[in-house]
């Protein structure tokens, strides 16, 4: 009987460009799908050595009652591009770690599984080694602000301050493996998911 390959996907894509839109269509189809985002916040919120780390750079204000102070962090260190870096190289290492440490604890489990990992940083974090396949899901800069000012209520310097912080998706479509359109509606990317997947399968079944 032909033994099927593990695959890892990972999924990326800009502020507002659907990525976590596909991830649910994924989950719902029964899919892993790893979110590096809620891995990095748990390594935010939890762990000690990240806290001292994180007050050492910015300061005794970055906790408040032993929790990240997300006001002051979104105004001294998410609105910095230097200080979004200071804070990748402590938090990004752990959460490559950790994502190495499920899967492969999943594939021990599951031989023929494909796992998908939703991670709005894979090029600035350099972790597409990680990846058998990197999915960018794209979207015109205008229509992505205009969601995440209605979806995040964020006002438009904030929102281009964001993008600011994050890689083009010119320049992520030349390291992705495949790209999705998602300027249209959601059941024209769920259709496109659903192709994805079928893609996939066909990748993984292939000898």
């Amino acid at each position: 009987m032909e033994i099927k390959k593990n695959l890892i996907v990972g999924i990326t894509g800009g502020i507002s460009s659907g990525k976590s839109l596909v991830a649910e269509f994924l989950s719902e189809k029964g899919y892993l799908v790893l979110n590096a985002d809620q891995i990095a916040k748990e390594f935010l919120y939890n762990d000690a050595a990240v806290k001292n780390s994180i007050e050492k750079l910015f300061g005794n204000d970055a906790y408040k009652d032993g929790k990240p102070d997300i006001r002051f962090l979104s105004a001294n260190v998410f609105s910095n591009p230097t200080n979004v870096l200071k804070m990748n190289r402590i938090i990004h290492p752990l959460v490559i770690g950790k994502l190495e440490e499920i899967i492969k604890a999943r594939f021990e489990k599951n031989p023929s599984e494909i796992i998908f990992v939703e991670a709005a940083l894979i090029f600035e974090a350099e972790m597409e080694t990680l990846f058998d396949f990197v999915v960018l899901i794209k979207a015109p800069v205008e229509m992505r602000i205009e969601r995440a000012m209605q979806k995040l209520s964020l006002s438009r310097d904030e929102v281009v301050r964001r993008m600011e912080n994050q890689i083009a998706d010119a320049e992520k479509e030349k390291g992705s493996d495949i790209s999705i359109d998602n300027s249209g509606s959601t059941e024209d990317l769920k259709k496109k998911t659903e192709f994805l997947v079928f893609l996939l399968h066909g990748i993984q079944n292939k000898k």
